[in-house]
């Protein structure tokens, strides 16, 4: 019987919980020539969120890396941009004709998390120079 009633408070408690929930996207440090928006929506009740990436004035049609990192940085690449956060993960994406790329997941609401995000894509100009164009760098967090 004591089993029942446990589980009846916790049923109860799930959705408090899950109200309480507050997802966030700061700026955490500014681009060069590409902008990088952050949306959370939430999915259900019980808390989970969609987590929408969405980069914009990346170079069209070229190829680049996702950046998600825990600890901010200063770390300089070519064309004065700054990639602003550590590497703990990420990969390759390539922007659409229009130099944008939208990436989502499910954010679990188990997942009480911050990460520092930027994106940034590349290519040889004319005279065989690397060009870089780099997002904001956004810090999204979930508690």
């Amino acid at each position: 019987m004591r089993f029942h009633a446990l589980a009846f408070a916790i049923a109860l408690a799930a959705p408090a919980i899950a109200q309480t929930r507050t997802c966030t996207s700061t700026l955490a440090g500014l681009g060069c020539g590409a902008t990088l928006t952050v949306t959370f929506t939430p999915i259900g009740k019980a808390g989970n969120q969609d987590l929408l990436l969405q980069a914009s004035g990346l170079h069209p049609d070229a190829f680049g890396i996702m950046v998600f990192g825990v600890a901010p940085a200063a770390i300089p690449l070519p064309s004065g941009c700054t990639l602003w956060t550590d590497f703990v993960w990420g990969h390759t994406v390539k922007a659409d004709g229009f130099g944008d790329f939208s990436w989502s997941r499910a954010w679990p609401a188990s997942a009480h998390a911050q990460y520092y995000i930027q994106f940034g894509t590349f290519v040889i100009d004319g005279s065989g120079n690397l060009e870089v164009r780099a997002t904001d760098c956004r810090f999204a967090e979930c508690h």
